[in-house]
């Protein structure tokens, strides 16, 4: 029998949000022509956990807010280091409390921004002002791509897994880039839409903190999985996170108006 690591056995596997049909026979149509090799390392992902590999070891910690992106204490327990979870207030990052937590040990500090499930923000001076606050010694940002001294950089690249994100997602990607004026019109309509469905969710009563990301968070701390068992019988999937709250992705009117609808309803 294959022995593993202790620590690895006790891991939650990630588990992603639901898949809506039809999405994978598209992707399959798309993707008819492409062959070739995409670049190394083009998820952030990816960014964070091969920024893991290159700083830390064991006994060192890892600091980021609670909760936030879920890989986070994953990645960090398979890199050997400690996880340090620092709670939030008012469902966003405590970055006062965050920089209190660093210590000579820790080697890498995590700010998701918008946070994820929460979708909160904090804002260029605050974040500048953390930042401040840091010591000169610690890695980057984690915002998509990696921004690292280029012997950082190097050391990054060494730990790198080949081709980790398919071509297709790759090219999609430099294409949206290039289109400037349609995402701006698309942010523009996710915008409206994300204000509409939570000014019609606090209508109904709920708690819906104010939302920078294309998602809202709904703090049902123990009803969350029946609200989500609800909306799934509706035929919405929303991500729920048990004892805390459910995320809900922003989407179309049509789709949006059908979540709302089930939300009256679960209000009764």
């Amino acid at each position: 029998m294959v022995r593993v690591r202790s620590s690895s056995t006790q891991l939650p596997a990630y588990v992603p949000g639901r898949k809506l049909p039809g999405v994978a026979d598209r992707l399959t149509e798309l993707a008819g022509g492409v062959s070739r090799y995409p670049d190394m390392g083009a998820g952030s992902s990816e960014v964070c956990g091969r920024l893991l590999h290159s700083v830390v070891g064991p006994g060192d910690e890892v600091v980021f807010g609670r909760r936030s992106f879920e890989a986070y204490p994953i990645l960090t327990a398979v890199a050997g280091g400690t996880a340090v979870r620092v709670p939030l207030r008012d469902h966003a990052l405590d970055l006062d409390a965050m920089a209190a937590a660093i210590t000579g040990r820790t080697r890498l500090v995590f700010v998701r921004n918008p946070n994820d499930p929460t979708s909160t923000a904090v804002g260029e001076r605050a974040l500048g002002e953390f930042a401040d606050r840091v010591p000169d010694d610690l890695a980057g940002l984690r915002v998509g791509y990696c921004v690292a001294p280029p012997e950082l950089a190097a050391q990054v690249r060494k730990t790198q897994v080949p081709f980790s994100v398919r071509a297709l997602a790759q090219e999609v990607a430099v294409v949206a880039l290039g289109e400037r004026g349609e995402v701006v019109r698309r942010s523009a309509l996710t915008v409206a839409e994300r204000e509409r469905v939570t000014l019609r969710l606090r209508a109904l009563g709920f708690e819906v903190p104010d939302s920078q990301a294309d998602f809202v968070w709904l703090p049902l701390a123990e009803d969350s999985a029946d609200f989500a068992v609800h909306c799934l019988d509706g035929k919405v999937v929303v991500r729920p996170f048990p004892g805390e709250g459910v995320r809900v992705t922003i989407g179309l009117p049509e789709e949006n108006d059908a979540l709302l609808a089930l939300a009256a309803a679960w209000r009764g």
